[in-house]
């Protein structure tokens, strides 16, 4: 039965973190993100001015070859809760009319049109819809897909117990998220540079509005965080039984936001072991999500 403390997917969506001040002054510039499942960033390279430095993160760090977390038998760590039975009602997981409203604003801005036509969905869109009813019912029926998964991520996480995380891997995590950090500040700030010739931020610190204790809680918070995470999906994968295949991890990949032909810049840019444990993660979420039932 459905945990009546669970919230819906809707409000349990985290909010994208967005610096205002780089709005008022930058252009926008577009970064692939990895989906909600997955907690990471691209690696960062910053390449102007006197403060430029690149900034290397081995996202496998702690991962065994398979993508599992080395040398952690995770069944010692994690209370799995019961998946088998997972309810959620429609308006949990149902589109709006004021987000599908919003979806078609963002299209008519990008593309200067003034009203959503049919011939436009068929030019542009046409691999999935040919009219623009098709195309709503194509995007409501994903969005509904997209946020079953999100809320099975939650459930697990939500109603799932980790006893403890394994401190040499959860030092190993929040290393790199304290990279991640300091790599995002520096590409922003020599993003800054180059538009407007000057640097905006003294610091990472200066850059979160953070003091320095404030700044190592947060590091702490989003590593337990994401050593939680991997613990319970791990777990899930073993009681499920699953096998990767190579086929799982490929799908993984361009489920992430890559394409075929990039698959090598991936792994390149990941390590196979990173994109292992994406895939653990995608492939218990996503096999679990086909046995939702909503009401």
């Amino acid at each position: 039965m459905k945990n009546e403390n669970t919230k819906s997917v809707r409000e349990r969506k985290a909010a994208a973190r967005k610096k205002a001040e780089l709005k008022k002054n930058l252009k926008y510039v577009a970064i692939v993100a990895i989906p909600v499942i997955l907690i990471a960033l691209v690696i960062l390279a910053a390449v102007i001015g006197k403060k430029s430095s690149t900034i290397e993160i081995n996202y496998g760090a702690g991962l065994d070859e398979n993508g599992k977390i080395a040398n952690v038998n995770v069944s010692d760590y994690v209370q799995l809760c019961d998946f088998s039975n997972i309810v959620f009602q429609e308006p949990e997981v149902t589109m709006t009319d004021e987000e599908w409203e919003a979806h078609v604003t963002e299209i008519l801005k990008a593309a200067e049109l003034d009203a959503l036509t049919d011939e436009y969905i068929a030019e542009n869109y046409g691999e999935h819809a040919k009219t623009v009813a098709e195309y709503e019912a194509y995007i409501k029926n994903l969005a509904k897909e997209e946020n079953i998964k999100t809320g099975v991520l939650d459930y697990l996480l939500e109603n799932s117990t980790v006893a403890s995380i394994p401190a040499k891997y959860l030092d190993v995590v929040e290393e790199n998220y304290d990279m991640q950090y300091k790599a995002e500040y520096n590409y922003y700030n020599n993003m800054y540079y180059q538009f407007l010739g000057d640097y905006n931020w003294k610091s990472h610190l200066d850059y979160y509005e953070m003091s320095r204790s404030e700044y190592k809680a947060m590091v702490k918070k989003s590593a337990t965080d994401s050593a939680k995470q991997n613990l319970v999906l791990q777990a899930a994968f073993e009681k499920l039984g699953f096998q990767l295949t190579d086929e799982d991890v490929k799908t993984a990949i361009i489920e992430s936001g890559y394409t075929e032909a990039d698959m090598d810049t991936a792994i390149e840019n990941y390590g196979m072991p990173y994109w292992k444990q994406f895939a653990i993660t995608y492939k218990v979420v996503t096999e679990i999500a086909k046995t939702v039932r909503v009401n």
